[in-house]
């Protein structure tokens, strides 16, 4: 039986403000900003699609013809910031972005993308066959007639799972002005925790 890795405390205020507004629809929606190829932010609403097994890295999808994935490769550079409602808390995650597609060459992370892929909604997954995000509109585009891809078959060469690894988190809750900030050390093995002032 493996040992059971002590998650960072960040981690587990996160997964705490999860189960808290597990109700609420738009609690696993976050802004997630990258950095444009001359040096603006980008910054776009996302969906949390969970934690990458075995780590604290956030998952989240996007369709591989989104700026965010050109603009990731040229700088993975990422900060994602969360805001809970009902309990007033804020989670500013920074660390690197990963896009991977189709021809990533790290198979555990493809195992990853074909699982989120398989655990998504036909409507979701659906998206995916429409005309280029972002393009300017012709008049002419049509939306595919077909049904959606089915879980089991693998994903479409549009489907692209980002994953945030993350190096540091500023938390804040506002209810009680506590504000703390994590940084994982050079290592990458601990997590170091500094109360602030709110």
């Amino acid at each position: 039986m493996m040992a059971t890795k002590t998650l960072p405390a960040w981690r587990t205020k996160l997964q705490a403000s999860l189960q808290r507004h597990e109700g609420v629809p738009f609690s696993k929606f976050f802004q997630l900003a990258t950095i444009k190829p001359d040096g603006r932010p980008s910054n776009r609403t996302v969906v949390f699609r969970g934690f990458l097994e075995g780590t604290n890295d956030i998952q989240l999808v996007s369709d591989i013809r989104y700026n965010k994935v050109a603009e990731a490769a040229r700088n993975p550079a990422a900060e994602v910031a969360w805001y809970f409602t009902d309990s007033r808390e804020q989670y500013r995650l920074s660390g690197l972005l990963t896009m991977v597609g189709p021809d990533h060459e790290n198979q555990a992370l493809q195992d990853a993308r074909a699982a989120v892929w398989r655990g998504m909604s036909d409507k979701a997954r659906a998206q995916y066959l429409w005309p280029a995000p972002g393009a300017p509109k012709t008049g002419k585009e049509e939306m595919p007639q077909q049904p959606p891809p089915a879980a089991d078959q693998p994903p479409l060469p549009t489907f692209c799972l980002s994953v945030l690894s993350v190096k540091e988190v500023d938390y804040y809750e506002t209810n009680g002005q506590t504000r703390y900030k994590y940084s994982l050390d050079g290592s990458g093995d601990s997590w170091q925790e500094l109360e602030l002032n709110a």
